[in-house]
């Protein structure tokens, strides 16, 4: 027995019955990933300019503890 509703033309998608949502809910999905992103932008500057003499050497040590979270979580 087909479960679609006889006058739905999408099937059942959040967004048939009001199809402006879509556009709202992208550009929230968009605002929210850009947040985070300049939010661990942030923490990361905090932490390599912790000791500027050794930048370099802690921007290292940021990616190779960055590489072993991204093996045990397999990401």
């Amino acid at each position: 027995m087909n479960t679609i509703r006889k006058w739905s033309k999408m099937g059942s998608s959040k967004y048939e019955f009001n199809p402006e949502q879509f556009e709202i809910d992208v550009q929230n999905s968009i605002n929210r990933y850009m947040e985070l992103k300049d939010n661990i932008k942030e923490e990361l500057q905090k932490i390599i300019l912790q000791d500027p003499s050794r930048m370099s050497t802690t921007f290292t040590c940021v990616l190779e503890v960055l590489r072993e979270i991204k093996q045990e979580y397999n990401l």
